[in-house]
């Protein structure tokens, strides 16, 4: 994983952690789309920001 890829990823990590975590009953049905879209991440960001423009550790864009 880059650099740049490691950045966004822990960022998003940190939202899912903060909103599952939140108390709220309903976000831990978020816990599948939270998992894909770390997922996403881990293979390229392009997938998950449109303007993302650093490299990725899986797919040379």
């Amino acid at each position: 994983m880059s650099e740049d890829q490691r950045k966004v990823y822990d960022s998003f990590k940190k939202i899912a952690f903060d909103t599952l975590n939140s108390g709220n009953s309903s976000a831990t049905f978020q816990v599948l789309p939270y998992l894909t879209r770390l997922r996403q991440i881990c293979i390229t960001p392009s997938l998950f920001q449109e303007n993302y423009k650093g490299e990725s550790g899986k797919l040379k864009e």
